[in-house]
């Protein structure tokens, strides 16, 4: 766990906004999380509303896991205001937010004199691998579209083989 002591959240506002001070130029996620965790468990602030939400780290194996996506819940993140030109990052994975009413939203607020770098990660997509939906799409594909003479169910059709099998 890596907390950070100088984040600022400001709870009353709508979104609330999560500011990183000066002179902090880096936010990784998994401080982010890490921090608004031990926030939320805070008397003073264990009443209000969830601020985060995260999901990710899964091992594949071999030694590899996938990336962290953190969710701010009603809130967004803020470096603080400068005077001068300065190039901030946020990186670790993704950063989402969504509103009060669960709508995606943009995770982060404008600030002056900032460029903002977003570093996000990407992951293979999931693919359900339901063997009985799948077996049914092939059952129920017309008989028209087996036309190919070198498919399964066109050899089924030669063959006068209509009954489908227990799955």
């Amino acid at each position: 766990m890596a907390y950070r002591g100088d984040l600022i959240v400001y709870w009353g506002l709508s979104p609330r906004i999560i500011e990183v001070p000066i002179p902090s130029v880096e936010l990784d996620l998994q401080d982010l999380y890490d921090t608004l965790r031990t926030y939320g468990e805070t008397l003073t602030v264990m009443d209000d509303d969830e601020i985060v939400d995260a999901g990710g780290k899964e091992p594949l194996g071999g030694g590899v896991s996938n990336g962290l996506t953190v969710k701010l819940l009603n809130a967004k993140v803020k470096f603080e205001n400068r005077t001068s030109d300065v190039v901030c990052n946020i990186s670790g994975g993704n950063l989402v937010a969504v509103d009060v009413d669960g709508n995606y939203m943009e995770p982060t607020e404008f600030s002056e004199h900032v460029t903002l770098v977003r570093t996000s990660s990407s992951s293979a997509t999931i693919i359900a691998n339901d063997k009985v939906a799948i077996a049914n799409s092939v059952w129920d594909k017309a008989i028209s579209e087996m036309t190919d003479v070198n498919t399964i169910g066109a050899k089924l059709l030669k063959d006068n083989v209509f009954i489908k099998s227990n799955l």
